[in-house]
């Protein structure tokens, strides 16, 4: 078991230290599959390059965009889920209804949307694809709003609901 342990820590550190190594070479770019012909120029079907790994500060002065300015919002909406789901399942009302409805929406609709903007790139999937992937987001996004708040005026709201399935019974 001791040995596990010392070799699992000297792989971590070769690892580290091989990226180190890594990041300070100044490597060029270098092109791979090459179709050679009759001629003396080869025709190069695909130039791959290797980059440099950086290790860049992002400190907030280096954050830009619209995303910087809504991460803290983000954050305290997030944390706000804390207090607010146990209110509205202990003592349900309207009011606690409709704020958890609009908060869960916003909550789940920055999250799906972070995992759209990191696995529907247009890199890889083209422009379009994208572009309707996060349009159909925002269509749900919407709709399950929409949906939540018909519910909490129209039936006996989110929290009550909770509150009879929590009351229900097996053998009903």
């Amino acid at each position: 078991m001791a040995l596990a342990a010392i070799l699992r820590r000297s792989s971590r550190n070769a690892v580290f230290s091989n990226l180190l190594k890594t990041a300070s070479v100044k490597t060029e770019p270098q092109k791979y599959f090459v179709q050679f012909t009759k001629s003396t120029q080869p025709t190069q079907l695909f130039q791959a390059s290797c980059m440099k790994p950086s290790f860049y500060d992002f400190s907030k002065r280096h954050m830009s965009g619209h995303h910087a300015k809504i991460w803290p919002f983000e954050k305290l909406v997030t944390l706000s889920l804390v207090g607010l789901v146990p209110a509205t399942f202990i003592m349900p009302n309207p009011i606690l209804d409709d704020i958890f409805a609009g908060v869960m929406c916003l909550h789940m609709h920055w999250g799906l949307e972070g995992c759209l903007t990191d696995y529907v790139r247009p890199i890889i999937l083209g422009p379009l694809i994208p572009k309707l992937a996060l349009l159909l987001l925002y269509i749900v996004t919407l709709s399950t709003l929409a949906s939540l708040l018909n519910y909490n005026h129209n039936d006996i709201g989110i929290g009550a609901t909770f509150q009879k399935f929590w009351q229900m019974e097996i053998g009903e």
